[in-house]
């Protein structure tokens, strides 16, 4: 999805193709925070035939859609992100975008507690991926 501001020229859209964004400043997370919307950004444009103007490199995720709110730019988002309220933002669809971006849990293989359990149990149920357990030793020297 997209985050714009709801006073953007493509806002009353209900679907976007990439291609409509290709004059549109980004917004990004910065790599090493974005858990991969930084990376997909590139791949978004590319899928639609552009590069990506990116306007402004941020942290924070709440901070970018403040911006966006406030018509600085656009920021690609997952489907999670969309449901997050954010005065003046809206998340809008991309047609041609079937892009999956990986999100990784790490946890102890021989892990007991109650709430880490049941939050794997909620990954292996509503998500998409494999979850694969490691050791904490083994995650502390990759």
């Amino acid at each position: 999805m997209v985050a714009m501001s709801a006073n953007h020229p493509m806002a009353g859209k209900l679907q976007l193709v990439a291609a409509d964004l290709a004059e549109e400043p980004f917004l990004v997370m910065s790599a090493d925070a974005s858990n991969g919307i930084f990376e997909a950004t590139a791949r978004f444009g590319r899928l639609g035939g552009f590069t990506p103007r990116i306007a402004r490199i941020e942290r924070d995720l709440i901070s970018l859609l403040s911006l966006v709110g406030a018509g600085f730019g656009i920021i690609l988002v997952t489907e999670s992100v969309g449901r997050i309220a954010m005065p003046n933002v809206v998340y809008r669809p991309v047609k041609d975008l079937d892009m999956d971006i990986e999100i990784v849990a790490a946890y102890r293989a021989d892990e007991i507690a109650k709430p880490v359990r049941s939050f794997l149990e909620c990954s292996e149920t509503y998500g998409r991926a494999q979850t694969v357990g490691a050791t904490f030793e083994a995650v502390q020297r990759h």
